[in-house]
C-alpha cells in the first residue's frame, strides 16, 4: 500500500501537488482533499467524475450552500486540518483511497456557546468565535472515508465524493 501525507499547519502547506501532474488516484485525490479545504470549487468541479457533478452551476451553487464560512473561519479550518491517504486498491481504471482526516471540533464548542446566547450570525461574530477556540483550545475529530476514483480520458476523476 503507497501512504502519502499532507499536513497543514499554522505555518503553510508542507507538501502540495497539482492535478497535472498527477497519475496516481492518490495523488489526484489529495489535490481533490487539499481543494476542498480551500473551497476551491473550481477544482473540485474538475476533478469529480461527469456522472457525479452534474451542471457546473448546480454543482457550484450545491457547494457553496453546504460549505461556503467567512475567511477568518476558513483560514482557521486550513490551518488546524491533515489529512493521509493510503491506496487500498488501483488497478488501470479504478481506484479505492482511504482519507484518514483529522480536523478541529468547532460544533460542540458552537452548540455550547449557541446555548449561552452566542451565535454565529455574522462574519464578526465567527471572528469572535475563532478568537475563542484558539484561546480556549479545541477538540479534534478524526474521521476516515473511503473514496472511488476512475480514469477517464488519461485522468483520475472522483467518482463517489463523500465531503463532509
Amino acid at each position: 500500500m503507497k501512504k502519502l501525507a499532507l499536513v497543514f499547519l499554522s505555518c503553510g502547506i508542507i507538501a502540495t501537488a497539482q492535478a497535472d501532474d498527477c497519475d496516481t488516484a492518490q495523488c489526484t485525490l489529495s489535490v481533490y482533499m487539499q481543494a476542498h479545504i480551500d473551497k476551491d470549487v473550481n477544482t473540485l468541479y474538475q476533478l469529480t467524475a461527469e456522472s457525479e457533478r452534474g451542471e457546473r452551476n448546480e454543482f457550484f451553487s450545491s457547494y457553496q450552500r453546504k460549505h461556503g464560512v467567512t475567511e477568518v473561519f476558513q483560514m482557521f479550518i486550513e490551518q488546524h486540518t491533515r489529512f493521509d491517504l493510503t491506496t487500498i486498491e488501483e488497478g488501470d481504471d479504478f481506484a479505492r483511497v482511504r482519507a484518514d482526516t483529522e480536523y478541529p471540533d468547532f460544533r460542540t464548542p458552537a452548540l455550547e456557546r449557541g446555548r449561552q446566547g452566542i451565535m454565529l450570525d455574522t462574519a464578526e461574530d465567527w471572528a469572535d468565535f475563532v478568537e475563542y477556540l484558539n484561546s480556549q483550545g479545541f477538540a479534534s475529530i478524526s474521521d476516515q472515508a473511503e473514496f472511488y476514483l476512475i480514469k477517464a480520458e488519461d485522468e483520475w476523476k472522483v467518482l463517489s465524493p463523500t465531503l463532509h
